[in-house]
């Protein structure tokens, strides 16, 4: 059986997994006690998390935006202190 495959498929399926792993395969080749030893080490990131993060920082960078579009940051002439001026609302005509 010479050049032949043979092929063996696993299914992990944790309840939640998150982080760092390892996976380590060690082939008995079933002559001369040879054996052959294999690693691999890989992150996992559940989908839903990676939702929550972008979605909070969308929600963070909307807020710094909404904030910085309605009032003006500036420093009186004259003096060191540093103001907070809310902006004139600017009307449209469409």
């Amino acid at each position: 059986m010479r050049d032949s495959i043979r092929s063996r498929e696993l299914t992990w399926e944790p309840k939640f997994a998150i982080g760092k792993y390892s996976a380590v395969l060690e082939l008995d080749r079933g002559y001369d006690g040879k054996k052959d030893t294999q690693s691999i080490t890989f992150f996992v990131i559940p989908a839903q998390t990676i939702y929550i993060i972008l979605g909070a920082i969308a929600l963070i960078a909307g807020l710094v935006f909404a904030f910085l579009s309605k009032f003006e940051i500036r420093v009186k002439p004259g003096k060191k202190k540093i103001e907070i001026v809310e902006r004139e609302q600017i009307t449209k005509l469409w």
